[in-house]
């Protein structure tokens, strides 16, 4: 982190805001994706960033995990 300028987090934060988004608008979880950006402003703390990310990953893998409910039509 520290090498890279801490520009990583910078990435991820774009990147789980681009998540929310695509996640609001298909109606899937979107609590990972709030965590994430939260992850992403706090990690700079050492060990907070640390479990802070576990923690993200957990949450975001067990949504992953879960079988739809609904199914949603694209080509409409």
């Amino acid at each position: 982190m520290i090498a890279s300028g801490y520009y990583a987090l910078v990435v991820m934060l774009l990147l789980h805001i681009a998540t929310l988004v695509v996640s609001a608008s298909g109606g899937a979880p979107k609590h990972g994706s709030i965590l994430g950006i939260v992850t992403s402003c706090v990690a700079w703390i050492p060990f907070v960033g640390m479990i802070m990310h576990i923690i993200t990953a957990v949450i975001l893998m067990v949504d992953a995990a879960k079988k739809e409910k609904t199914v949603i039509d694209v080509a409409s």
